[in-house]
C-alpha cells in the first residue's frame, strides 16, 4: 500500500502518474484513517480522471538517470492543496487532511542541478526535495524558532535604525513602533510582529507622491497631483456616491429584486429581496510585478482588484472583469511582424514581451475562473519604435490593467466610524514571505543588480482562498444583520 502510519490517527500515501519518458507527477496524501478500496477509487478519479490506469503506488526508476523532485514548501498550504482538499471533502473523502503535488524529473547524471533549476520553479513557493517525503513535517523540522528583535537596552537612535533596516521606512511609523515597544509594551518585538507590520503597510494607501507639494523651476504648484485628478469630479459629481475615499468607487443604481438565500450559512431556499443597489467599479495596474514575473504578477493584479471590489463600504459583490496588457515589441521567434524593430536591448530583469502577454493573460483568466468572476473583455497593445533622432519609444516596463464591475446594497455604502471595543477580525490565507517591499519596490528603478529584490517584491496568488474570503463577506452582506462595520 506504500503508506506510513504517522500517529494513531494519521496515514501517509504516495501516488505517481507518468507524464512522459522524463517526467512524472507525485501526489502526497495525508489522511485521518486508512483509505478503503472505495476511497482509493474516488481519490484516483480526482487525481487522474479517465486515465485511471496511469496511477501507481511506486515511483519509476529510469536507467542512467537521476531524479530531481520539485514541490512546495511545507510552511503553508499551497493553492493546489486548498483546491484538492475541498474537492475531496465535497465528494465524501473528509478524512483527507492535506495533499501536495510535486514533479519528478529524470536527468542525466552529469547535469548540474543548480544551473538546470534556474527558472524552472518558484523558490518563493517551491523547493527541491532531496528524497521522497515520508511525512509533511520533515521539511520544516529545522525551521528556526521565532526570535526577538533587540531594541530594548540600546540607544534610541540604534533602535530606530534596527526598525528601519527591517523594512519600516516611514519616519512617523518608526517613531510610533519604537515608542510603542520601548515605552508601552516595554519589551522587544518578535520578528513575526515586525514582519506583520511591514506587510500591513506600504505607501500604496498613502499616495505620498500624489499628495505632495510640487515645486517646478522654483515655483510651487497651487494643487497637488491628487487635487488635479479630483478636480473634474469636484466640479460635477453627477451620480457618484463613493469616490476617492474607499477601496473602490460607486455610482447610483436602482431598486431591483435581489436573488439571495434565506440563510447564507447553509443550504436554504432562495427568495427575491427588493434592494436599492449601487454599481461599483475598481481599476488598477500591476505593472512592475507582471513585468518581473508575468503570471503571479497578473494573478495578484486581478486578485487585489477583486479584493477592493469586495471590501467597498461594508461589503460588496463581484460581477465581471476587464483587463489590458501593453508591452514593447513582441519579437515572436520565427514570426517577424512588419515594422517591428529588431535586435534592441531589453532589461534583463524584465520578462520578454511575448511571455508577459501569454503568461500574464493566463494569470488573469485562470485567477478569474478559479475565483468565479468572468473576464469579459479587454485589450492588448504591443508598441515599439525608433524616432529619426534614434530615440526609442516603447512599453519597456509593461502595463497590466485590471478593472472590475460589481454592485452593493445602498445601505452598506458608508463604513462606520471605528471606535474602541470593536472586534478586529482578519480573514484570508497564510501570510508567507512574499511581496516584501510592495509598492516601495515597484516605485524604484529596476536594474540587473537588484533582481533578487525585484523577485521578492512580487506577490503570489491563491484564487481558491480569495474565493473563500469573498464568500464570507457575501454571507455577511446577505445575513440581514451585516456584522461588518468597517472593511
Amino acid at each position: 500500500m506504500n503508506k506510513k502510519k504517522l500517529t494513531k490517527k494519521s496515514f501517509f500515501y504516495r501516488f505517481y502518474t507518468t507524464i512522459d519518458a522524463l517526467l512524472e507527477h507525485c501526489y502526497y496524501v495525508e489522511t485521518k484513517k486508512a483509505l478503503s478500496d472505495h476511497d482509493l477509487e474516488i481519490l484516483y478519479f480526482y487525481l487522474t480522471g479517465p486515465l485511471r490506469s496511469t496511477i501507481r503506488k511506486q515511483p519509476r526508476n529510469v536507467r542512467g538517470k537521476k531524479v530531481v523532485e520539485i514541490g512546495p514548501h511545507m510552511h503553508f498550504d499551497p493553492p493546489f492543496s486548498d483546491k484538492a482538499r475541498d474537492a475531496f471533502h465535497a465528494s465524501g473523502l473528509t478524512c483527507v487532511t492535506k495533499i501536495v503535488f510535486s514533479k519528478r524529473y529524470f536527468l542525466d547524471k552529469k547535469t548540474n542541478i543548480k544551473k538546470w533549476a534556474v527558472g524552472r520553479f518558484d523558490p518563493m513557493l517551491e523547493t527541491i526535495y532531496l528524497k521522497p517525503l515520508k511525512n509533511f513535517g520533515n521539511l520544516i523540522k529545522n525551521v528556526a524558532p521565532v526570535s526577538e528583535i533587540k531594541i530594548i537596552g540600546i540607544p534610541e537612535y540604534q533602535a530606530r535604525e534596527v526598525l528601519h533596516s527591517l523594512g519600516i521606512s516611514d519616519a512617523h511609523d518608526i517613531d510610533h513602533w519604537c515608542d510603542y515597544f520601548r515605552k508601552v509594551e516595554k519589551r522587544n518585538p518578535t520578528e513575526l510582529e515586525i514582519f506583520k507590520i511591514t506587510k500591513g503597510k506600504t505607501e500604496h494607501s498613502e499616495h505620498p507622491y500624489l499628495g505632495s507639494k510640487i515645486i517646478l523651476d522654483g515655483k510651487e504648484w497651487s494643487q497637488t497631483l491628487f487635487e488635479i485628478i479630483k478636480e473634474p469630479w469636484q466640479k460635477n459629481k453627477g451620480t457618484s456616491v463613493i469616490a476617492f475615499k474607499d477601496n473602490a468607487s460607486a455610482i447610483k443604481g436602482f431598486t431591483v429584486a435581489n436573488f439571495q438565500p434565506s440563510d447564507p450559512r447553509s443550504a436554504s431556499p432562495y427568495f427575491l429581496n427588493e434592494k436599492n443597489m449601487l454599481v461599483t467599479f475598481k481599476a488598477e495596474t500591476h505593472n512592475f510585478p507582471t513585468g518581473v514575473s508575468p503570471r503571479p504578477g497578473a494573478e495578484t493584479g486581478i486578485g487585489g482588484r477583486m479584493r477592493d471590489n469586495n471590501s467597498i463600504g461594508r461589503g460588496g459583490y463581484l460581477s465581471l472583469g476587464t483587463s489590458g496588457i501593453c508591452v514593447a515589441g513582441l519579437n515572436i521567434p520565427g514570426y517577424r511582424i512588419f515594422g517591428e524593430v529588431q535586435n534592441l536591448i531589453y532589461p534583463e530583469s524584465l520578462a520578454k514581451a511575448i511571455d508577459i502577454v501569454v503568461d500574464g493573460s493566463d494569470g488573469l483568466t485562470a485567477y478569474g475562473n478559479e475565483h468565479g468572476e468572468p473576464l469579459t473583455n479587454g485589450f492588448c497593445h504591443a508598441f515599439e519604435m525608433l524616432l529619426p533622432s534614434g530615440e526609442r519609444r516603447a512599453y519597456l516596463k509593461p502595463i497590466l490593467f485590471s478593472g472590475g464591475l460589481g454592485y452593493m446594497f445602498n445601505e452598506h455604502s458608508e463604513k462606520a466610524r471605528e471606535k474602541e471595543g470593536m472586534l478586529i477580525i482578519q480573514i484570508g490565507g497564510p501570510i508567507y514571505k512574499i511581496g516584501f517591499g510592495g509598492g516601495l519596490a515597484s516605485s524604484q528603478i529596476q536594474s540587473d543588480s537588484n533582481q533578487a529584490r525585484d523577485f521578492n517584491a512580487v506577490q503570489r496568488g491563491n484564487a481558491e482562498m480569495a474565493n473563500k474570503t469573498h464568500r464570507v463577506v457575501r454571507d455577511c452582506i446577505q445575513s440581514g444583520r451585516n456584522p461588518i462595520m468597517v472593511i
